[in-house]
């Protein structure tokens, strides 16, 4: 499985849609995580 990293630095969303599209349009073929810069 393919680890995918979607990073976002402007809108604190994007990102997290993103993994949430990947999450349910890649079922089984990736991995898929999102952070921002300075996230804790």
């Amino acid at each position: 499985m393919t680890k995918v990293m979607f990073l976002c630095t402007g809108n604190t969303c994007r990102s997290q849609m993103a993994e949430g599209f990947a999450r349910e349009l890649g079922k089984g073929l990736i991995e898929p995580y999102s952070a921002r810069p300075g996230m804790r």
